[in-house]
């Protein structure tokens, strides 16, 4: 079983990649992934998939998903992308952030094997 980190899981690519998880659970778990603004969205694909650690842009949206999701890991910011995409449970890395806020966390995943 691949465990796979989804940077940007709200977008297109994102949630196609999250239809392909729901699909095939014998061969793909997500262990972690990222959202930007979309926050109603994220919660649906929380319902949807079992995910620990999850990482938002903003840090008033992490305060409020960790208040209402206790059992959950938050992050946020350009911290919390690489924080998520390098964690040892990670095998592969799905960016599907757009523009330059998906770079950095992709190569420090890289870096760390």
């Amino acid at each position: 079983m691949k465990k796979i980190c989804i940077l940007g899981v709200t977008g297109s690519i994102g949630t196609q990649s999250v239809d392909v998880v729901k699909n095939n659970p014998d061969e793909f778990k997500i262990v972690s992934m990222s959202a930007g603004r979309n926050i109603a969205l994220l919660e649906e694909i929380m319902q949807v998939v079992e995910v620990e650690h999850i990482c938002v842009v903003n840090e008033e949206d992490m305060l409020y998903l960790a208040n209402k999701y206790p059992h959950k890991t938050f992050y946020f910011g350009t911290d919390g992308l690489i924080k998520i995409a390098t964690l040892e449970d990670v095998e592969v890395v799905l960016n599907a952030i757009v523009g330059f806020a998906g770079l950095v966390p992709t190569m420090k995943a890289i870096e760390a094997g």
